[in-house]
């Protein structure tokens, strides 16, 4: 009688075992040779035992896809890697993107999120946010490492709008902004006017230019007769217009004759006119105006500009005027010393 236990061997391919019904000795058709026999007639078949092979394991295994996204569940026999068709999504060296490869087998790395040698290569450009006002690209591929220094160039007007700037974007952008005030300047005067008509007193700046009342130019000034000249600072007598210094003696002396040589009436009212006394300077007004100024921090003047105490001084300038020599030439009038 056939035996009717399971066979038990072990598979060659695999590690199960046979599960098939005993094979050892299978009555089985042996197939008849009719070369044989005359006219070609077939030999009855006959029917001899025979030991068959084990067949294909038919024991179910979970088989995973190349990218170990998915399983299946697969006969033994039938087991096979395959794709899932799901987008492989590994970490690139990069850092910053995935491989957009299908399911493909990864090599040469010890987990399922960082990319193997099999993995796409990253070909994108720098794509990181840069700093604060700067408005230039890292000029580097795709990278994990923070990005270099930008070394662009800015080019930029100077505040008063006369010289062109340059600066490195990274030096400008990290700069404070006391610091970026400095970098924007040419170092030069400004060269705007001021209501006075002499130049702004500051070097080359931002915001509103320094006030007519801080002005350091000297400004030439006559008295009344015009026989004396002097230089005052330009903010002493800006608020007076027409400012005359006092006539001296001398002068008084020189109007007194050509009264008495005069006899038209308008040279004489024009004499009268001249020997008013001057405007005063309120001295006190412009000292608090200077005091207010030291105080709230003024910003710093060109040096060539400052004038020095020693410039001030009182020192009339004796020039005859025309009157005077045509008085001393047609009447001969002897003037006092």
């Amino acid at each position: 009688p056939d035996c009717k236990q399971q066979c038990n061997l072990s598979l060659k391919n695999c590690s199960h075992l046979c599960s098939a019904t005993c094979h050892d000795s299978v009555m089985v058709k042996e197939e008849a040779n009719s070369s044989n026999t005359p006219w070609g007639m077939k030999e009855k078949e006959k029917l001899i035992k025979k030991s068959l092979t084990c067949p294909p394991c038919q024991v179910p295994t979970t088989v995973e896809c190349f990218g170990q996204h998915t399983s299946r569940v697969i006969l033994c026999s039938q087991a096979r890697p395959f794709c899932c068709g799901q987008v492989c999504s590994r970490t690139l060296k990069c850092h910053n993107h995935i491989c957009n490869r299908s399911c493909h087998v990864v090599t040469g790395v010890s987990n399922q999120t960082d990319a193997g040698t099999e993995c796409m290569q990253c070909e994108e450009m720098c794509t990181k946010e840069r700093p604060l006002g700067c408005q230039h690209s890292c000029p580097l591929a795709c990278h994990q490492d923070t990005c270099p220094p930008c070394k662009q160039r800015l080019r930029m007007r100077c505040h008063c709008n006369t010289q062109v700037i340059y600066s490195d974007c990274q030096t400008f952008t990290n700069a404070t902004d006391e610091k970026k005030e400095k970098l924007k300047s040419c170092g030069k005067p400004c060269s705007k006017k001021l209501a006075c008509g002499h130049l702004c007193t500051y070097v080359c700046h931002s915001g509103s230019c320094s006030s007519v009342c801080s002005c350091s130019q000297l400004v030439p000034v006559r008295c009344g007769c015009r026989r004396m000249n002097k230089e005052l600072l330009c903010c002493e007598i800006n608020p007076i217009k027409n400012y005359r210094i006092p006539c001296d003696e001398l002068c008084a002396e020189i109007k007194k004759n050509r009264i008495v040589t005069s006899s038209n009436p308008l040279v004489v009212q024009s004499i009268a006119e001249e020997s008013k006394p001057p405007a005063d300077i309120d001295k006190s007004s412009l000292n608090n105006k200077k005091n207010r100024k030291s105080s709230s921090g003024e910003k710093p003047t060109t040096s060539n500009r400052n004038v020095s105490e020693s410039q001030l001084s009182n020192k009339a300038i004796l020039i005859p005027t025309i009157q005077q020599a045509k008085i001393t030439s047609d009447k001969k009038i002897p003037l006092s010393q």
